[in-house]
């Protein structure tokens, strides 16, 4: 079991450590990370963002930060978690409920009733997507930063 959490503290460090580099690499400042806190950003409430936030905050944060941060939180600790208790006690049966749970807090955190549904079945195919390759978190995360642009492309553009 410590080697368990062991593990989860190294995952943790490592999202945090990737995070922390990558706001260095886009050259962002405390001011800016507080700007986008306050402007709620990063809950992912994109709809509500305010204009004077530049479109590399935006990018930065719905392509990058975004999937980082709901991957690890909702596929990876949560599948990961559920994986070791099915294993703990010789059955699989947490692995669906923790599936369909974790996606729809992920819907409900999103806002909406519309985004509840649609986000929600989003988790799933995440969900489905991180199971299908083999416990893959990046795969996931790539999809969701690729997902999310798509979404910020269409809002530019509409």
């Amino acid at each position: 079991i410590l080697h368990v959490f062991l593990a989860l503290g190294v995952d943790v460090l490592w999202t945090v450590c990737v995070s922390i580099f990558l706001a260095l690499a886009f050259n962002l400042s405390i001011f800016d990370i507080k700007q986008i806190i306050s402007s709620n950003i990063a809950i992912g409430l994109f709809e509500k963002i305010n204009l004077t936030i530049d479109a590399r905050l935006k990018f930065f944060f719905a392509c990058i930060m975004a999937p980082l941060w709901e991957e690890t939180v909702f596929r990876y600790f949560s599948i990961r978690f559920a994986q070791f208790c099915d294993a703990l006690i010789k059955r699989s049966w947490m692995l669906l409920p923790t599936v369909l749970l974790s996606s729809i807090i992920f819907g409900i955190l999103h806002g909406t009733v519309l985004n509840i549904l649609f986000r929600g079945v989003g988790g799933l195919i995440f969900c489905w997507l991180y199971l299908k390759n083999n416990n893959s978190f990046w795969s996931v995360v790539a999809a969701h930063g690729l997902w999310n642009l798509s979404v910020l492309a269409a809002t530019r553009f509409t």
